[in-house]
């Protein structure tokens, strides 16, 4: 059963990790990066290196993370369907609005592709194809087989589904095992750990992604378990940790997919110690980085988005030559416009969306703090 003690900031409120919100600002970042690398926007691999390319193992840092933070405001909250309810929606509310947003761009670009015959790398696209991500995405089944493998409109969108569906399940678990709630977790992680080995792939998104999702969710419940049963000073193996993951990619650049299912216990591990919020990396804590933080979902469902748009201008209309320069011009506009454009969305999309909605139906306080983010 999770420990009630929970930590509380001097306010009263429950306290949030700075750092692990800076972390995770970073590492979407490094996604943005890691998509840059495809042919399509880097095809004569310019700016291909071991930490672009391997930089989407990041995206299981984020469901690590989810799973500690939300066993951290949440764990002694759901006690009943009324409360499971509240949760779902608070957590829908959090997260479909800006979904929705992003599907819509993309699948206006995309008719633009369509319109126009461009099949963005796939000449079988169609209209029907079309539709179905628009389904896919908006109903979160792109993270599962049940509408098929794909990604959904918004290839990043996979992980929204797969993210709700942890949240269900949480939800779930806790309601019905709250006495047993760390053991029903830790069968739910074995059988997902078994799944993903039998399979014998671990970077698995639009048919099994779900799976991967729920197995770094659950290392992040158990971790929240671990830290309010020991917190130590971790200041330097911070700098540590952060040093190995350069590492980390460097190996990882070359060994079969697999191995990868180390993961979710390697930012477990990375959670853990930033979440004990000794000296080490204060960097992390300054404006810019809480900045990336706040914004992180933004950057995370827009940048895609936004890398079409840049390459469709500079290489397409503009005509520019695909050379070294051009191509870390392109790179550097479309890391730009994608922080302007999502510090845009989260003011206008994300937060205003929020508000509104929270008043719907009179939605309860789950929690206690001014913003509930991931």
């Amino acid at each position: 059963m999770i420990n009630k003690i929970r930590p509380y900031s001097i306010d009263g409120n429950v306290s949030r990790f700075e750092k692990l919100d800076a972390l995770r600002g970073c590492f979407a970042i490094l996604v943005v990066f890691y998509h840059f690398t495809y042919d399509i926007f880097d095809p004569e691999n310019y700016l291909s290196n071991f930490i672009f390319s391997q930089s989407y193992i990041f995206v299981d840092f984020f469901f690590v993370l989810s799973g500690f933070v939300i066993c951290h405001r949440y764990s002694d909250k759901l006690n009943d369907t009324k409360s499971f309810a509240t949760f779902m929606k608070k957590r829908f509310i959090r997260l479909y609005p800006l979904l929705v947003y992003s599907v819509l761009m993309y699948s206006i670009l995309k008719l633009y592709g369509l319109i126009n015959q461009h099949g963005f790398s796939d000449p079988n696209y169609s209209w029907g194809t079309w539709g179905m991500e628009i389904l896919e995405a908006l109903t979160l089944m792109n993270s599962n087989p049940i509408f098929g493998s794909s990604l959904g409109m918004n290839p990043v969108t996979w992980t929204i589904s797969a993210e709700m569906i942890c949240y269900f399940l949480f939800g779930v678990v806790l309601v019905i095992g709250k006495n047993r709630f760390n053991y029903l977790f830790l069968f739910v992680h074995i059988f997902c750990f078994g799944f993903l080995f039998l399979d014998g792939s671990y970077s698995v998104s639009g048919n099994f992604g779900f799976v991967r999702g729920i197995l770094n969710f659950s290392i992040g419940v158990m971790v929240y378990s671990l830290f309010l049963i020991k917190a130590l000073n971790t200041s330097i193996l911070q700098g540590i940790y952060i040093l190995f993951l350069v590492i980390l990619l460097f190996v990882f650049d070359n060994v079969p997919d697999i191995y990868k299912l180390i993961l979710p216990y390697i930012f477990g591990f990375g959670v853990y110690i930033f979440a004990n919020d000794s000296q080490g990396v204060n960097f992390l804590k300054n404006n810019f980085f809480k900045f990336l933080g706040e914004r992180s979902y933004s950057i995370y469902l827009n940048h895609y988005l936004i890398l079409w748009v840049v390459y469709f201008l500079e290489f397409r209309i503009l005509n520019f030559p695909y050379n070294v320069v051009t191509t870390v011009i392109c790179l550097c506009i479309s890391l730009f416009a994608t922080l302007i454009y999502s510090d845009f969305t989260y003011k206008y999309i994300e937060i205003i969306s929020k508000n509104r909605l929270s008043k719907w139906k009179s939605i309860p306080r789950l929690v206690n703090s001014k913003y509930d983010r991931r």
